[in-house]
């Protein structure tokens, strides 16, 4: 009940968002309740995402595509877990942040936020453990880039209570540059499309050198570029061209391998994709996986309060009055404990 009402008490249209507004918000007497939830209160937290990736999976489809992206929350100290001068997209540019990495479970029916992991940078490790242990890590803690934690979240998806009929993957950068993750879907004979850098060197042919993304582009042929939409934007459907390249077989593993490529088509601007499939795929595939990654902007939207939710409620004059008395209550005591440290005398 507490861990309902505090997660409502999350998407609901409060000024401002704490044990105190959101208790008063959700009918509490008190704010004891959610104090001792985020506190105190002790549940298995890795049994619990895995839970939420099975209620995914039930509600949401068997058959679906699961993203990976990360997100950052500007930080003002040092004390946060993973708190670090690094880039995050939110800010887009270096600022003191907390960034973690996220999977979302997308399906025709819905998409939901189902599993993530606080990103720890290099500075956290080089300082030792006292700094991890003041941010209360959860026991002990390795050192993983974003894509290992990215295959992390896969493993926990699959060994689930419900396991996915049918799953592709799909990821920015970061995740296309990570050797474990592509490994992780490579095993489990999962497609993916993950974006990757214009310098990545690929082959199209084994007896060959690998050559740069943006090079392989140019060689693309006409038949090979089609228009496709990848859904509504704010300013109407998100239209590029698309190429495909089959790749030669890479990295000891069967399989069909892909480059697809995005050009705007005003700037002729270009993005890159490196894919994978077990089984032959046309370009159609690709760029609707590619596409399902904008879910995953949406779900960080939603999470970060940015979609309104109409969630209010209406309190009895009763319970108004129990929060105007306990508000005096909390007062006192810190003005009376303000007055008796100011007339402590210094040491």
């Amino acid at each position: 009940m507490s861990a309902r009402d505090y997660i409502t008490g999350l998407l609901a249209p409060l000024a401002r968002k704490n044990c105190v507004t959101i208790a008063e918000w959700a009918g509490h007497t008190s704010p004891d309740r959610l104090h001792y939830l985020l506190e105190r209160a002790t549940w298995e937290e890795r049994e619990l995402r895995c839970r939420l990736g099975a209620l995914a999976v039930e509600h949401l489809g068997g058959d679906g595509v699961l993203i990976f992206d990360e997100t950052g929350d500007l930080k003002k100290g040092r004390s946060s877990l993973g708190a670090a001068r690094q880039y995050t997209g939110t800010a887009g540019r270096v600022e003191n942040a907390q960034v973690s990495t996220w999977a979302v479970w997308a399906t025709a029916a819905g998409h939901a936020l189902i599993d993530y992991e606080v990103y720890l940078h290099k500075e956290w490790f080089a300082e030792g453990d006292n700094r991890l242990g003041e941010a209360h890590a959860p026991g002990p803690v390795a050192k993983r880039t974003k894509g290992q934690q990215a295959a992390e979240m896969l493993r926990r998806l699959l060994a689930g209570p419900a396991r996915p009929t049918a799953v592709s993957a799909t990821g920015d950068e970061v995740y296309g540059n990570s050797p474990h993750l592509r490994r992780s879907l490579y095993d489990a004979s999962l497609p993916f499309v993950l974006a990757c850098a214009s310098s990545t060197k690929l082959r199209t042919d084994p007896l060959i050198d690998p050559t740069r993304a943006d090079e392989l582009a140019v060689s693309i042929p006409t038949r090979n570029w089609q228009i496709r939409s990848v859904g509504k934007g704010a300013k109407g459907l998100r239209e590029y061209a698309w190429g495909l390249l089959e790749l030669a077989v890479a990295e000891e593993t069967t399989g069909h391998h892909y480059l697809l490529v995005r050009q705007n088509l005003t700037t002729g601007e270009q993005a890159f994709y490196r894919c994978w499939s077990p089984e032959p795929r046309s370009l159609h595939d690709m760029v609707a996986l590619a596409g399902a990654r904008w879910a995953i902007e949406e779900s960080f939207q939603q999470a970060k309060g940015r979609v309104a939710l109409a969630l209010t409620i209406q309190h009895t004059a009763a319970h108004i009055l129990t929060w105007r008395r306990w508000r005096r209550r909390k007062n006192k005591a810190a003005k009376q404990s303000h007055y008796h440290r100011r007339d402590q005398p210094e040491p």
